[in-house]
């Protein structure tokens, strides 16, 4: 049993290890073929920990309350693909019946004689399901993050994987941006996207992973504790080099995101940095004197780094693209104003999860261009619009609880007893708030890779602070 157990362990750390490394690469895992992996092996992950959990003496406290808005949600989307009969429907959702019953009138005219007795709230019912299974995915890989690894080695195997990763995207970004400069291939293709397809999902990646990395940068100085930095502290530390390695590497992956020329993203991870050092104010320990300081020291530290990079690069193209951001905008801006429209119309369960690209097109009036828009570039309107106000209620309901008792609890964390546990949680959690801020402008959270890291930030963060570790560090 024991070697079962520890069979059961392993298998969880190394699927865990695969997909954090492996889901960027494949341009954010877009395709089909590498979506389903994911999925597969977040869900076989599921499994495997409900197997180790019936097989241990003590079982794992789980609160249901924390699991009950997610679990609405995900029943809202399972109403959404409930056949039902038409009066149910048009009580529901009086367009969805519409639509139904004019496409049951038009395939009439073409020979169609077959008659419906039962619709379903989304228009697209597959999509809905595909875009379901998704989520539930997302839920289960944070769900084992969250309850699996609450030991150090387990953290900093993920640790390490992320990091890994980060580089090699960052890496592969700032070539793509030093030779474009060198072939001068012109200011539209002058900007990094690692593999992924778009540069700001590869903003949105690196904005959710460079936080990580500055917390662990702060843990290895012990910048949170008293003392205050000097050089001669950072030297007799046993860490140092590490210190040293870490602040360059991470001033290497901002410099990557600085070159994605990403309005939203640079600004989502600058904003970002403010609350990681907030944060650094806001726990206890933190307020004893010299530990503020030297925590900040840490962050200006990485960005002088970075802008110093950047300087000598040439940060010059990044900021005449700021200057056209104003001429960009209104795009959007169209394209969310016909949002609107569809969301009037599908008020309460809106068109159905994943919906969105199918039922665009009738309310495509304001924006004029001949342009099919997949997504919304607002993640928060998409919701609404796809959900209604009863799945965008749940869902940024569940966020936000989750958010305040992340941050109640990081006030009352003590450095000094988990100096590992709330750096990190610290860094996840501004992570967190950066991809949050980004998708008011863009979709990132609809990318499956940046998805699914997104529950990984969350899942990590309640380890740290919640989990009951076999050691603290």
């Amino acid at each position: 049993m024991a070697f079962f157990r520890r069979f059961l362990e392993l298998s969880i750390v190394v699927l865990a290890v695969i997909v954090l490394f492996c889901a960027p690469l494949p341009s954010g895992s877009v395709t089909q073929g590498w979506r389903h992996l994911f999925e597969g092996i977040s869900f076989l992950m599921l499994l495997l920990w409900v197997g180790l959990s019936l097989t241990s003496h003590s079982k794992p406290a789980i609160r249901l309350r924390n699991y009950f808005l997610p679990l609405i949600f995900v029943l809202i989307c399972l109403l959404q693909i409930l056949p039902m009969p038409g009066f149910l429907l048009g009580i529901l959702s009086g367009k969805s019946l519409a639509l139904w019953s004019e496409n049951a009138r038009l395939l009439g005219y073409l020979g169609d004689e077959s008659r419906r007795s039962f619709y379903t709230i989304s228009l697209y019912p597959n999509a809905t399901w595909r875009e379901t299974l998704l989520v539930l995915s997302y839920c289960s890989f944070g769900f084992v993050i969250a309850n699996h690894f609450r030991t150090r080695t387990r953290v900093l195997v993920l640790l390490t994987a992320v990091f890994l990763v980060s580089l090699l995207e960052a890496g592969s970004g700032l070539l793509q941006f030093i030779v474009a400069a060198r072939d001068q291939v012109g200011d539209a293709g002058m900007f990094s996207r690692g593999t992924y397809v778009n540069k700001n999902h590869f903003a949105g990646f690196l904005e959710m992973t460079v936080p990580l990395v500055l917390g662990y940068a702060v843990y290895l100085g012990n910048w949170m504790k008293g003392g205050g930095f000097s050089l001669k502290t950072l030297v007799a530390t046993d860490n140092w080099g590490k210190q040293l390695i870490v602040l360059f590497l991470l001033g290497l992956m901002f410099l990557a995101l600085l070159f994605s020329r990403s309005r939203t993203g640079i600004l989502s991870v600058i904003l970002a940095i403010g609350f990681f050092y907030l944060c650094t104010l806001a726990v206890k320990s933190a307020a004893a004197e010299g530990g503020v300081r030297s925590s900040g020291f840490a962050v200006l530290l990485f960005l002088f780094v970075a802008l110093s990079f950047g300087l000598w690069i040439g940060l010059y193209p990044v900021y005449e693209h700021f200057l056209r951001a104003s001429g960009d905008a209104p795009g959007r801006l169209l394209v969310w104003k016909d949002t609107l429209r569809q969301v009037r119309d599908f008020p309460i369960f809106g068109s159905g999860l994943g919906t969105f690209r199918y039922v665009y097109p009738l309310y495509k009036h304001t924006m004029e261009q001949p342009t099919v828009y997949r997504y919304a570039h607002n993640d928060y309107l998409q919701l609404l619009s796809e959900t209604g106000v009863a799945g965008f209620a749940v869902l940024i309901g569940a966020l936000s609880l989750t958010l305040r008792s992340l941050i109640k609890r990081l006030l009352s964390a003590d450095p000094e007893g988990g100096s590992l546990r709330v750096s990190i949680a610290i860094g996840a959690m501004t992570g967190v708030i950066s991809i949050l801020l980004h998708s008011f402008a863009d979709f990132n959270l609809h990318i499956p890779a940046n998805g699914l890291y997104f529950s990984f930030l969350i899942g990590i963060s309640y380890a740290m602070l919640f989990g009951k570790w076999e050691k603290v560090n």
